[in-house]
């Protein structure tokens, strides 16, 4: 998570199948002509997990560079779950993996901002307790809501909380606005160069969880307003920058944990994948 000032018995079993199948999309991934690769968007073939499925792909930015994407499309009996660390210093906090492990979710990803002094930055609501209000930054553009009965919706933070949520998560921007279009503009694309975390949405009400290697916020965009079946889906009708840099993480629950996109830096606020109520 990046530091700005404001800016049953059955686990076993499915964590050996999903170690499985990871263990096969990283083995198609070495095969891939890297060459290939960095001339157009390369898709690796989904692999089904216990989370949903999982997708890679391999595409060329804005700045010539190969950049590699890892998608987690939800199955539609799976949730998200808002997990906040509050400790005083970062290097109390666990890592995504860590949290993976404790919260005995099926994958994380890093998401949301916090301040130099370690406190979050935007709306952090863990059921139904909120430790974070609804920030103003024009940075936080965008909500990530769970209701109580595990529905997921993203809104712009002008639109307000919905009372219906029960966990939510204040982040931004938004990659593709409401609506399918592009919400990164060409005169942004010198925007640093750094792998990202976001969540997006299709028409349908498809979720993905998505990482990637480092990259600029409107290459992303582009990327997925144009090649969406990159990302394991038919369309993104909106999709929301969860956070970016060195601490941009991808879990997937294996045996142990296995990071689909390598973490760095411990965070404070983060979102599991768990199974509805």
């Amino acid at each position: 998570m990046a530091n700005t000032s404001c800016s049953s018995g059955r686990l076993p079993v499915l964590l050996l199948l999903l170690c499985s199948g990871v263990a096969r999309l990283l083995a198609a991934e070495v095969e891939t002509d890297p060459a290939a690769a960095a001339l157009s968007p390369v898709i690796i073939p989904a692999v089904p997990v216990p989370a949903g499925l999982v997708t890679s792909t391999h595409w060329t930015n804005d700045a010539g560079d190969s950049v590699r994407s890892v998608s987690l499309l939800l199955d539609g009996a799976m949730t998200l779950q808002v997990v906040e660390q509050q400790v005083a210093q970062r290097s109390a906090a666990l890592t995504i993996t860590d949290l993976v492990s404790r919260e005995h979710a099926l994958a994380g990803i890093n998401g949301g901002y916090f301040k130099p002094d370690f406190t979050p930055c935007g709306l952090v609501l863990v059921q139904g307790r909120e430790s974070s209000a609804l920030g103003s930054s024009a940075l936080l553009s965008g909500c990530l809501g769970i209701t109580p009965q595990g529905a997921i919706s993203l809104r712009a933070s002008s639109d307000g909380e919905d009372p219906r949520w029960r966990s939510a998560l204040q982040a931004g921007p938004f990659l593709i606005d409401p609506g399918g279009h592009l919400g990164i503009r060409p005169a942004t694309s010198a925007s640093p160069i750094a792998p990202r975390s976001m969540i997006a949405c299709s028409a349908q009400g498809r979720i993905a969880l998505i990482a990637t290697s480092a990259t600029t916020l409107y290459a992303l965009a582009r990327c997925l307003h144009d090649h969406p079946e990159g990302f394991g889906l038919a369309d993104v009708e909106r999709c929301l920058n969860l956070d970016g840099g060195p601490s941009t993480s991808l879990v997937i629950a294996g045996a142990p944990p296995h990071p689909a996109i390598p973490e760095g830096s411990r965070v404070r606020t983060a979102l599991v994948v768990v199974a509805k109520p």
